[in-house]
């Protein structure tokens, strides 16, 4: 099984010993997330790392895609440079700098509409610019807050 990242090649994923959906190959996710005081990654495997421009190449453009890697979102993002029509990835408060850079990538990839989800809810009443989605989640005042961004990109 191939993971991705920003480019082709190998990769090395640390392994929770507490649960397998918070293995990473993010030191950021490892360090300064949440989980940091619950988890330990000790073990790490190598592993087969492509785009999703590669995999765009071999299965052509989806029209979604959701990004669910643990911080590792801003990695999977620079692998990226064709639109695809809508895409989500998980935010964690406390890693918002990992949230604004996945904007900001995907902001220079085609024009981007942003919203939020919690516990599976859309937050925003419309579709926002960058900087409008990144104040909303700045003035949430829910240390624990997390969920999804939805990007509208064309």
């Amino acid at each position: 099984m191939e993971r991705l990242g920003k480019k082709k090649g190998l990769g090395k994923i640390h392994i929770s010993t507490i649960s397998n959906k918070t293995s990473t190959m993010s030191n950021i996710f490892r360090i300064g997330s949440r989980y940091v005081y619950d988890r330990q990654w000790i073990k790490t495997e190598e592993v087969n790392v492509t785009t999703l421009d590669d995999l765009i190449n071999v299965f052509g453009i989806p029209k979604f895609c959701k990004i669910d890697v643990e911080g590792f979102e801003e990695e999977v993002i620079k692998g990226l440079s064709t639109p695809i029509p809508y895409i989500s990835f998980e935010f964690l408060k406390e890693l918002l700098d990992v949230t604004k850079k996945c904007c900001d990538l995907l902001s220079l990839i085609g024009n981007a509409l942003y919203n939020y989800t919690v516990d599976n809810k859309f937050i925003l009443k419309e579709w926002v610019k960058k900087q409008d989605l990144i104040n909303q989640l700045l003035i949430n005042d829910e240390k624990k807050l997390n969920g999804d961004v939805y990007v509208i990109l064309n």
